[in-house]
Parts: structure tokens; sequence; C-alpha cells
């Protein structure tokens, strides 16, 4: 049985960084990936911001770059956000994916495809996996488990961590045609078109390539339908009357954040601790900034020979201090959301279209923190925060 201080299963963002920065600073670490290729099947939109590009220090060519975009309310009014500044890159997801391994790989990490892992065990202050791979069943242990196997993480499930509270499946597809502008993506809201979430369409480039989809909770039924019904939309048709789709892309996002992200020297990582932004379901830059922790935290416990005896609380405080607080306010606010009925959604979108209040959120908005913009957008529009509170007292009564 092969023998590794760490072991990481799961090769997209979250496990790759993890996997390159203890590979970096020495550590023996084995990357497990079930998938044969990198970063397939495509999963999700490819939508980053800048910030995020760089943290990930891919090398990865970008398609397209986004600089504002419009949002429909249910019944069609509209609210253009425009900024000189660019707000957003459209990225190859797979790709990106693969420039993190191919790091991870340069530093030493060992990176093993198409190995899915079937069974694992803690016994004698060790982990003992088992996997298979093409060439049969194989077995490996080590000190410190990381599970960055994303939605549905079979680790998570194997060391009865909690469940994320919501779950959104998504559908969507790549494809040509689309007549919009190159840098700025549309999204439209609406229970016919995505109940409880969004349906968006993001220009690739100058060409017509455009990447449409939708995400709604798995408690609205199959996201497929949905879809059919986007295509047919008559916000839809302005932008996509002439589109054709290349290629179809499902996903799911689970939403919440676990309670604990540690067991001992076991720790979930990105999408397997759901650590996705509720307010957009992006999740590679929390991924990201939580894996860089997670491997300084093993790093340190390695170097102090602490052998697990203060488990990772670091990392879990770390995750409780810095991540927790904003995906807290953003489910806050998709459940406040989730309640609205069309009328108070169609009055808050009013209510948002002046121009103090856009300039605001052009100025400050944060794909990667979008809750921060709150504060300011009530300082300019009083009369939002006072809707808000009626909001909030009939939906109580609700």
């Amino acid at each position: 049985m092969e023998e590794h201080d760490v072991v990481v299963v799961g090769g997209g963002p979250a496990g790759g960084e993890t996997a390159r920065l203890l590979a970096e600073k020495g550590i023996d670490t084995l990357l497990l990936e079930r998938g044969d290729r990198i970063g397939e099947p495509i999963q999700c939109a490819g939508l980053i911001s800048p910030r995020t590009y760089e943290l990930g220090g891919s090398s990865c060519k970008i398609l397209n770059r986004i600089k504002g975009g419009t949002i429909y309310s249910p019944r069609g009014q509209s609210i253009r956000l425009y900024s000189n500044k660019e707000k957003a890159y459209v990225i190859d997801r797979a790709e990106f994916d693969r420039g993190i391994l191919n790091k991870a790989k340069a530093a030493g990490a060992v990176l093993k495809t198409g190995a899915r892992v079937v069974e694992v065990k803690q016994a004698n202050n060790r982990y003992v996996l088992k996997y298979v791979t093409k060439d049969g069943e194989k077995q490996c242990g080590c000190n410190y488990l990381v599970g960055a196997d994303g939605s549905g993480s079979f680790i998570r499930k194997a060391f009865d961590f909690s469940t994320p509270p919501e779950t959104l499946l998504g559908y969507g597809s790549h494809g040509h045609g689309a007549d919009i502008p190159k840098d700025e993506l549309i999204i439209i809201t609406g229970e016919q078109v995505a109940p409880g979430f969004f349906a968006w369409i993001i220009p690739e480039g100058e060409d017509g390539g455009a990447r449409v989809g939708l995400c709604i909770p798995s408690t609205k039924g199959a996201p497929v339908s949905y879809y059919r019904k986007l295509m047919l939309h008559p916000i839809t048709q302005k932008y996509l009357a002439d589109y054709k789709a290349d290629k179809f892309i499902a996903g799911k996002i689970e939403l919440g954040l676990l309670d604990r992200c540690i067991s001992e020297r076991c720790a979930l990582v990105g999408d397997s601790g759901a650590m996705a932004k509720p307010v957009s379901g992006g999740g590679v830059y929390p991924a990201l900034v939580a894996a860089k922790e997670l491997a300084t935290n093993i790093f340190e416990e390695i170097e102090a020979k602490h052998s697990g005896q203060n488990g990772l609380e670091n990392y879990q405080s770390f995750i409780d201090r810095k991540l927790r607080p904003n995906i807290s306010r953003a489910m806050s606010g998709r459940k406040i959301y989730q309640k609205l009925t069309i009328e108070e959604i169609e009055q808050a979108f009013s209510i948002v279209k002046k121009e103090r209040v856009l300039d605001h959120i052009v100025k400050k908005g944060d794909i990667d923190n979008p809750m921060d913009i709150i504060p300011g957008v009530i300082l300019r529009a009083p009369k939002l925060a006072s809707f808000g509170l009626s909001i909030l007292s009939s939906l109580i009564k609700r």
C-alpha cells in the first residue's frame, strides 16, 4: 500500500490548489481525480472575476472581458449596470482547472486521474483509502485527508459531515448566433424562467458565441424544462433568435456552508464544504481562498509534528471568520427573495432604478463579495430600507 502525508480527493480548483501549495512546501501529496479528463464534463458557466483569475495563477486564455450587464425583472423591467472597468472574465473552465493541476504536478504532487474512491476508513491515526482505476483496485494511506470532491462529496458522506441546506440544479448550453453586446451579460429573473434564482446569457466574444443557462432549487423540478421555456421567452428571443446550441451542460451547486468543515485531520474544501456564493452560485473564488488557508494549516501541523493533536482548528476558525459571515448574509437574502411576490420584486426594481443607487452598484459591485454593496444601497435609497422592513414584516406573517 502506498503511503503519503496528504491525500487530496478531487481535481477541481479547490483540490488542485491545495495539492499545489502543499507540494511546493515539500509535503508528499497524492491527488486522486475520478475523471479521465481534467475539468470535464463542464458543469459551470465559466465566468470568474479578475481577482479569481489571478488567484488561480492560470495561464488559460481569457475568451471575453465583461464590463456590465442588464438585469430583467419578472415583468420585463430592466436595470443596466455598466463600468469602464472589467468586472469578470469568460474563460474555458476545463483549461483553467488543467492549469492549476499542471502547476500542482510541476510542484511535485502525484496526480492520478480515472481514480474513483470507493472506501475510506480511519485507523491508527491514519486514513486508508480504497480507489478503483482501469488497472484495478488499489489502496493508499495518509496522515491528512482533504475532501475536494465537489457537490455530493464522497468524503463528506463517509465521515458524516452535515448536509448543505439547499441544492441548486443547473442546465445550459454553449452555442453561436447570439445577438448580444460583446462585453455585457444578461440576467433574467422570474418564476416562469428560473424560480428562486436566475437565468443568464454570457457573450463569449465578437462572433456571436454565447453561454445560456439557469439554475433552480432542486425542489422546483427538472432544470431542462425551464431551459426550454427560457429559449422561448420574449426577452431571450431579443438576443437569441438565431442562436444554435453546440453542446449542453448540467451541474449541481450546494449552498449554505457546512457547520463544520473539519473532522480531526480530515477537511473539506470548496464545493464539498458548500462554500459557493449563494447570490451567484460561483464557487471558484471561495475555494481558492480556503485552499490556501487549508494548505498552510496542514503544513504547520506537519512541521510542528502535532500529528493531528490540534486537528485543523485554525482552518475551521478561518472559515468561520472569513467565509461564513458573507455566506450567511447571502443565504438570509436568498430566503427573503424566494418568498417575495412578483409585485414586491417589481417594486424593488423600481426603487433601485435610481441613478445614485446604480452608480454605487457599478462602482462598488464585486461578484466575489456581492453583499458588500447593501449598506451603500440602503444609504442612497432610504425608501428601499423602509420597503425592506415592510416586506420582512409581511413575510413573518405569511
